[in-house]
């Protein structure tokens, strides 16, 4: 299957964004990954492809939003046997990005990224603690 992304996907399991759409509508969706370039949001109601959306993003500790323009890129609309229910929903890609925001998304993924690679490693210690017996 051909990358649809350029830059490397973050994937997420609880983190939720605020989308609004042209008709001034908003829908909060679970994300699926993230990137320093788009996004894949779950969702049942689906966007048709170059459908104009902001996408707006809770920073950590109380830092504020991160609000970006995109367009809908792909819609994975059909559930098969590779693509279950759960998978339903449609990329966006951030195209109109000033240098402030790509710096602030580039961050954001960071600390996602990093927020992971932390919460691995205390499962993995605390995995090891378990093992050893006093003697």
């Amino acid at each position: 299957m051909k990358e649809r992304r350029s830059e490397i996907r973050i994937p997420l399991i609880s983190e939720r964004a605020t989308l609004k759409l042209l008709d001034d509508s908003y829908m909060n969706k679970n994300l699926r990954d993230i990137s320093s370039k788009g996004v894949f949001i779950y969702s049942e109601e689906l966007l048709l492809p170059n459908t104009p959306i902001e996408v707006t993003f809770e920073l950590p500790a109380g830092l504020g939003l991160l609000k970006l323009k995109g367009k809908v890129k792909f819609v994975n609309w059909a559930s098969t046997k590779k693509k279950l229910k759960k998978d339903l929903g449609f990329s966006c890609v951030f195209d109109a990005m000033t240098k402030s925001h790509t710096q602030i998304l580039s961050a954001y993924c960071v600390y996602l990224r990093n927020k992971q690679i932390s919460a691995v490693a205390t499962r993995i210690l605390n995995e090891m603690n378990k093992g050893r017996t006093s003697i």
